[in-house]
């Protein structure tokens, strides 16, 4: 098969992410085999290609949500058959014609999307639905901020808040991205290269604040996310965007003092914890039923074939994006 190979031993970024031929995966005991028609493109795979992503392993093979058919299926697994359209979300190994996914991570394709398309899900809506659902418990009437509209979590993060019947303040670093982020739910939204948006969003409210923040950027956003929250209330960071890449920037910090003495919830939320417990299937049931019934809506911004990752990389890198960016596995 064809996939897309991390050598951590090659210093040079433009050598060391390289599309080549690899060995299909074995299947094993409660694993599926997946033929991969879409991989979504995240943020924590520019780390392979900055080379910090700390493997001792030579060769990596990143991606970590996809979409594709089920070809084979080993012992034991009793949830999937060949032939079904299935999304899966992976450790790793998503650049690839074939991955391995074991049974508890493959979960059913909403009916009526495309493999690009259900291809975005698996991550960035499973991030977002946990932190504000389940880690904030948002509620109607709430107001909720939601950071980098143009960002995968932004964007599933903006739809779920609005469902949830949040008023929701975003923000993004352009006034077209800004004007995306309303388009798709947002109430309000804030060009952060032009305002201080701290001080926006305490325009906004009154002087208020706001009861949840999502926060992804890390930085100084996430400090001054949790300045503009109100008393008791609760922001759930899921990333560092700004703190990864080529030439990240400095580890952003809350004042404990701060979170004690106004009875702040401030935590740290990590996908890959859900998976063997069973909580990431049970809520992606709910979460494609929404999208299946129109409630939800993802947002796919362009689409590269796999052999042009330099490029699709370079463009979520450089943040041209709103929404997902994915690569087809076969052209």
């Amino acid at each position: 098969m064809k996939a897309v190979l991390v050598d951590e031993s090659v210093s040079a970024p433009e050598r060391r992410v390289r599309y080549a031929d690899a060995p299909d995966p074995e299947l094993a005991p409660r694993r599926v085999l997946i033929r991969v028609d879409a991989v979504s493109v995240n943020r924590t795979d520019l780390t392979y290609q900055a080379g910090r992503y700390g493997r001792a392993r030579a060769l990596v093979i990143p991606g970590e949500d996809v979409a594709g058919v089920v070809e084979a299926i080993g012992p034991e697994v009793d949830n999937v058959r060949p032939g079904d359209r299935v999304m899966a979300l992976l450790p790793g190994g998503g650049y690839a014609q074939y991955v391995a996914a074991h049974m508890l991570s493959v979960f059913p394709m909403p009916k009526n999307l495309t493999p690009e398309e259900a291809c975005t899900i698996p991550v960035v809506f499973l991030t977002s639905w946990f932190a504000l659902m389940k880690r904030a418990g948002l509620q109607a009437g709430e107001t909720a901020l939601i950071q980098a509209a143009g960002s995968g979590c932004g964007m599933a993060g903006i739809a779920i808040a609005k469902w949830a019947g949040a008023t929701v303040i975003t923000t993004a670093g352009s006034d077209e991205k800004v004007a995306r982020g309303k388009q798709i739910g947002a109430d309000h939204g804030i060009n952060y290269s032009t305002h201080d948006f701290a001080d926006e969003v305490m325009r906004i409210t009154g002087g208020a604040g706001v009861d949840v923040c999502l926060e992804s950027v890390g930085g100084e956003v996430y400090r001054k996310s949790v300045q503009v929250l109100k008393d008791s209330g609760r922001l759930v960071s899921v990333g560092r965007a700004s703190e990864q890449g080529e030439g990240g920037g400095p580890r952003g910090e809350a004042d404990p003092a701060e979170i004690a003495r106004r009875g702040l919830r401030v935590e740290s939320f990590s996908l890959p914890s859900t998976v063997p417990t069973g909580e990431a299937r049970a809520e992606i049931a709910v979460i494609t039923d929404l999208l299946e019934r129109g409630a939800l809506r993802t947002v796919t911004d362009r689409v590269f074939p796999m052999s042009q990752v330099h490029d699709a990389l370079a463009y979520l890198d450089n943040r041209q994006n709103f929404g997902k960016v994915v690569m087809k596995a076969w052209e």
